[in-house]
């Protein structure tokens, strides 16, 4: 969705380049949030421990689609978000 592509990539009020940047290697500089929509560690479970995996665009996505969810449909838990 345009949403998502904007939390990703931007530009948002808070983020001229969004999450990432586009860039699905991306690692926070604390280290704790990883890929395209910079999934935090915490969901590593998400991802049966792999956090290599949140690498992967399709599987970044999904998690970030299963965040938003459990959020009861709220971009709130990105700081990116429009």
């Amino acid at each position: 969705s345009e949403i998502v592509r904007l939390i990703i990539e931007g530009p948002t009020a808070l983020c001229p380049n969004g999450e990432s940047g586009g860039d699905e290697n991306v690692i926070s500089p604390d280290g704790q949030n990883i890929g395209l929509g910079q999934v935090n560690v915490i969901h590593a479970w998400r991802v049966g421990g792999d956090l290599d995996a949140l690498r992967d665009p399709a599987t970044n996505i999904r998690v970030m689609h299963d965040i938003y969810a459990d959020a009861v449909g709220s971009y709130s838990p990105w700081s990116c978000a429009p």
